[in-house]
């Protein structure tokens, strides 16, 4: 399903999902890419399926997913990490400041 698609509560949770992924997994990726293991070829098809819900990254993993040859394509999947990061820019930094909230300190008004 396109991000586009999503209602407001699953665009929320797709983007904390998509925040988590990208700073546990993402980095493991990108560093493994020159020894690559097998154990990382679950984590990769999660990185297509998070991607897949943009339309300029479908053919990317339709074709990944196809060829199966996840250790090339790490650095391709990076940059539509990045480019979907820049398209979300308002709903990732909306969702982090609302998980951030600090009370407030001090004598009530």
């Amino acid at each position: 399903m396109l991000y586009s698609e999503l209602k407001k509560t699953e665009k929320k949770e797709w983007c904390q999902h998509f925040i988590t992924f990208t700073i546990e997994q993402l980095p493991i990726l990108i560093a493994s890419k020159d020894n690559w293991k097998p154990e990382l070829n679950e984590v990769t098809k999660e990185a297509l399926e998070l991607i897949n819900a943009f339309p300029i990254a479908q053919a990317f993993v339709k074709e990944s997913l196809y060829y199966e040859d996840y250790a090339r394509r790490i650095s391709a999947m990076n940059h539509y990490f990045d480019q979907i990061k820049i398209d979300l820019a308002d709903d990732l930094k909306a969702i982090t400041e609302t998980d951030t909230e600090k009370n407030k300190v001090g004598r009530p008004p």
